[in-house]
């Protein structure tokens, strides 16, 4: 995870070098690399930190519920996720609805904004109540006898079934390849139409298609259509790879006899294992920007020219 924090601080660096000519990109990016930080901080944090030792009673059940519920965990973790599909919506709105996207990239950004903020505290709120505080004691273990932990549980395991990991999957599967063959549709018609130029995605080529009229034209769609899919695939795998034991623990763990214990062996596990994507994200979103991945490559080569010199 300290591993994570430096590739998530490198990418914030980075992006300070490089011009995607889009303010919605940048801060999607920039969003993106911090919420992933976080997410990589707080893992260590809850490895780290097992008990928090206070005296009054108030602030033990504000500690509880706020701390031994992983609830700034998860925040981070949503976050991280609607921001990926924000990210792909950009680069949606860059080629489909080429037209409107400069005009109303203001508006996109507080849209973004608004919506991320939604979906992690709706989807996270409902975890605050799944840990309980009683008799001095913080119980994590979801039982019948803790009747708000209880129902909140059973309401919210199908919740984050679907707005948590399907949701967010097939969004990142259907836009990314609708971004796809819209792009493979306007290069094979690009020399008669007369249809609006698109951004073509300043997050993956810092060039628009009305420069791309001639034989250098196909090979840079072929590329961009390879970078686009191989991204594409590679941030669907992570997520698939990192959500899906935690999430299958989660859900289908209690009907099967295995309680989900929040801060327990086998959770810390499962959280580990989510965290994965906080580490990989920026690796994939830097090497799905031509223009980052030569601005690494320089640096790369320049450190080694040094160490040799």
């Amino acid at each position: 995870m300290i591993l994570g924090i430096v590739l998530n601080l490198a990418m914030l660096i980075g992006m300070h070098y490089i011009n995607l000519n889009s303010r919605l990109t940048m801060w999607l990016f920039r969003s993106q690399v911090i919420f992933d930080g976080f997410g990589c901080l707080l893992t260590i944090l809850i490895f780290w930190v097992h008990t928090i030792p206070t005296q009054d009673d108030v602030i033990k059940a504000v500690v509880c519920n706020l701390w031994y519920s992983q609830a700034a965990y998860w925040i981070a973790i949503a976050f991280s996720t609607c921001n990926l599909m924000c990210i792909t919506l950009d680069r949606l709105l860059a080629t489909v609805y080429c037209v409107t996207y400069r005009i109303y990239q203001t508006r996109y950004v507080v849209g973004c904004s608004i919506a991320t903020f939604i979906y992690g505290f709706s989807i996270i709120t409902p975890t605050i109540l799944l840990v309980y505080y009683t008799n001095g004691t913080c119980e994590t273990d979801v039982r019948p006898e803790f009747h708000v932990a209880f129902i909140t549980a059973n309401l919210h395991r199908p919740l984050w079934a679907v707005v948590y990991y399907f949701l967010p999957l097939i969004f990142l599967i259907a836009v990314n390849f609708r971004v796809i063959w819209y792009i493979r549709l306007y290069y094979r018609t690009h020399r008669t139409s007369i249809a609006p130029v698109p951004e073509l995605l300043t997050t993956i080529v810092n060039q628009d298609l009305c420069d791309l009229h001639d034989d250098q034209g196909i090979t840079q769609s072929r590329s961009v259509i390879k970078s686009l899919t191989i991204g594409t695939l590679t941030l669907i795998a992570t997520m698939i790879l990192a959500h899906s034991y935690d999430c299958g623990y989660y859900v289908f763990g209690p009907s099967l006899g295995y309680a989900y214990v929040v801060g327990s062996n086998e959770q810390l596990i499962s959280l580990l294992i989510t965290s994965i994507n906080c580490l990989a994200n920026p690796v994939i979103l830097a090497l799905s920007l031509p223009t980052m991945r030569t601005f690494i490559f320089a640096q790369v080569r320049k450190v080694r020219w040094n160490l040799k010199n």
